[in-house]
């Protein structure tokens, strides 16, 4: 009886079955059929193909009269694309794609028919497209951007909790602030200041006006030092990253330490305070090379990166070392996408605040990048970050309190100071010195000469001057509400401005003809020299007064350890004296000897300034510039803060303090000897502006 129910069961399961679309070889060999007349898998086998239902067949199931309801498929397509919408939020984060809300739109009922035989809408075809690419991103990123190095016990850093005035004293051959070891395969070991400490370095480091450099968040900030020195008293291994922005951080402001800022108490002295920065600075770096293999990049990495390139910037100038550590800032960028904080298929969307901050860093890291492929040295005429590479909106012109930084929609205009004011500046110099590069045709070291077109660069300095608000304007009054030492850093902006346009007019200075458009980029070249030489002269004499009040005295001593002032000075006096030596330049002894006094007293405590001076000095004793006769020139760097460092062993480190102060000449002994024998001035000139620019760099 059982055998025969489930045999009598079966017959009504025949009669329900769906009606044939496949042909019969298709659904012999369980083939996909495409459902023509014949088929395409018929056709490549040869075979006769049969069993496809008659074209009325077909055309009644298509008709809109076919027994297949609208209803229920609609909702069957709004329940799968329900889905997708909910997949795509947990597997990439709230932000839809670009183009989702339009493409998840359903079509009418009648549209909506089961219909096997046609196409896949538009619409649900964008809608599959778009989760394949997301899908295909998310497996990019998987492959590409975790590694799959272990974290082992000689990777891990070994952080040292003390105060500075504790740190241990070490003998000659090493740093004050590292323990010495003879072990290279020993764990990297560096001593941090306290809690406390750092939070006084940090408000230093915010407070002082000695960069343009509005890259960090303080209350952020704060929070990642108390969550780093939290980790460490639990025992839990902190982020390498946040240790090394801790140490750059302090490490720029002990290097711009003057003993009237609010650090006074944390370093005895000038000297220690400059020798502790080395310490903390080869100890971000070491953290961070050190930790790379094995952590992912985050924000602070890239924080930390930018900040110990500006810092070798200045005690080291425009060297081998700060274009790497730069080239690093641009691929640590990368790695967290800072380049696409403003695309709308951005995978994550901080809060206002951290945008802004992303915006801030990443533009400083292109500002930077352009400026230097207009400072001559191994990388002129060229850039790293190409315009069409990145979806970042410039920085608002804002204050940094917390009601401005998270509101989108506000922004000052610009005849407003703010604390970015300076900043936007140096980004449109930035973009003008893009613009400037990219008109260099044929080769990217030959300047551009044709008048017509050097006039045309030139009138964008022009503009930017006209569009300049009154402040900006070297003899114009600075506002009551602008921020704290608004005035060093109108100063630092005017400099960037001026050197770059005399540069763009130098080709010309040495020309013969007596063109008219010669004579004008002459006057032009010459008048912008001026500029930056009467504004670094100002600011290095007044950082060789008498010591004022720590108000008036912090904002300017520390202009003799810029090295933004020192370099362009150093290229104005080099234009400026070899117009000396020319008919008609005697009016130009008195301002460049008075230069030179200016910078060879900056060489007491900058290693850069002491070594350009150097050089300056020969050539101005060549052309008989009067007054310089009585210039005492350094002849190396030994009375700088930094003799421990410099008789250190070589291979204990290579990011030793001895490579910060005697950096090759890059040949310009022998280059300025050649000049000084050769009587006849056949020398290419441009050659010797190409050995000076290479001491130069951004602002």
């Amino acid at each position: 009886m059982k055998r025969g129910a489930v045999f009598e069961s079966e017959e009504p399961q025949k009669r329900r079955r769906q009606p044939q679309i496949s042909c019969d070889s298709c659904r012999k060999k369980k083939l996909k059929c495409d459902r023509g007349d014949p088929c395409s898998s018929c056709i490549i086998r040869g075979l006769v193909c049969a069993g496809q239902p008659a074209p009325e067949q077909k055309a009644l199931r298509s008709s809109p009269v076919a027994p297949v309801a609208p209803a229920p498929s609609a909702a069957i397509d709004d329940s799968i694309l329900g889905r997708l919408r909910r997949l795509e939020r947990a597997v990439f984060g709230s932000a839809a794609p670009a183009g989702a809300s339009s493409d998840h739109t359903l079509a009418a009922p009648g549209q909506e028919m089961d219909d096997r035989h046609s196409p896949p809408s538009e619409t649900r075809r964008a809608v599959v497209d778009n989760e394949r690419q997301q899908t295909a991103k998310y497996l990019d990123s998987t492959f590409t951007r975790h590694g799959t190095c272990a974290t082992t016990s000689h990777d891990r850093v070994g952080y040292r909790i003390a105060t500075v005035n504790q740190f241990p004293k070490t003998p000659p051959s090493a740093t004050p602030g590292l323990t010495p070891t003879d072990d290279a395969n020993a764990a990297l070991s560096a001593w941090l200041m306290t809690r406390d400490e750092a939070f006084k370095l940090l408000d230093d480091f915010m407070n002082n006006p000695f960069h343009l450099l509005p890259v960090i968040h303080g209350p952020s900030m704060k929070s990642t030092i108390d969550a780093f020195y939290a980790s460490l008293d639990q025992g839990i291994d902190p982020n390498p990253a946040h240790a090394a922005l801790i140490l750059a951080i302090a490490a720029t402001s002990a290097f711009f330490y003057s003993g009237y800022s609010d650090v006074a108490q944390i370093f005895a002295s000038v000297d220690e305070a400059t020798q502790t920065s080395m310490a903390w600075f080869r100890s971000a770096v070491g953290v961070l090379e050190q930790s790379q293999p094995s952590n992912p990049a985050c924000l602070e990495e890239v924080q930390a990166r930018a900040i110990l390139a500006y810092l070798v910037y200045n005690f080291q100038g425009c060297s081998a070392r700060f274009r790497f550590l730069h080239t690093c800032s641009i691929a640590a960028a990368r790695e967290i996408s800072l380049h696409l904080t403003d695309s709308p298929n951005a995978e994550h969307q901080p809060d206002e605040a951290t945008r802004e901050m992303k915006r801030r860093l990443w533009w400083h890291i292109v500002a930077t990048d352009w400026m230097l492929g207009l400072m001559g040295g191994p990388i002129d005429g060229t850039y790293n970050i190409h315009p069409s590479h990145f979806v970042v909106n410039h920085p608002r012109n804002i204050n940094d309190s917390e009601p401005e930084l998270s509101s989108p929609s506000l922004s000052h205009p610009p005849t407003t100071a703010t604390v970015l004011t300076c900043f936007l500046q140096r980004i449109h110099l930035a973009e003008i010195s893009r613009a400037i590069i990219d008109a260099r045709t044929g080769s990217p070291d030959l300047e551009p000469t044709n008048p017509e077109r050097v006039a045309r660069l030139d009138s964008l300095f022009a503009a930017a001057f006209s569009s300049f608000p009154p402040f900006l304007h070297p003899t114009g009054a600075i506002p009551a509400e602008a921020p704290p030492h608004f005035s060093l850093q109108r100063d630092v902006v005017l400099l960037g401005y001026h050197s770059r346009r005399a540069r763009l007019h130098r080709p010309f200075l040495l020309h013969t003809s007596p063109t008219t458009a010669n004579q004008s980029s002459r006057a032009t070249c010459l008048s912008s020299a001026r500029v930056v030489l009467s504004i670094a002269t100002r600011l290095l004499q007044s950082s060789n007064a008498a010591r004022e009040p720590a108000q008036t005295y912090v904002a300017r001593a520390i202009s003799r350890r810029m090295g933004c002032v020192i370099g362009h000075m150093f290229m104005a006096c080099t234009i400026l004296a070899l117009n000396a030596g020319s008919a008609g330049g005697e009016d130009t002894h008195a301002e460049v000897a008075d230069a030179c006094r200016a910078l060879a007293s900056a060489g007491e405590e900058s290693v850069v300034a002491a070594r350009l001076v150097r050089h300056l000095v020969g050539v101005l004793r060549r052309y008989r510039v009067e007054g310089v006769d009585d210039v005492e020139v350094v002849p190396t760097a030994p009375e700088v803060s930094h003799d421990a460092g410099r008789k250190r062993k070589e291979d204990e480190s290579d990011v030793d303090l001895s490579g910060m102060v005697d950096e090759p000449d890059f040949g310009l002994d022998g280059l300025w000897e050649g000049i000084l024998g050769d009587n006849s001035m056949a020398y290419g000139w441009d050659q010797v502006f190409a050995g000076l620019d290479t001491y130069c760099g951004p602002t």
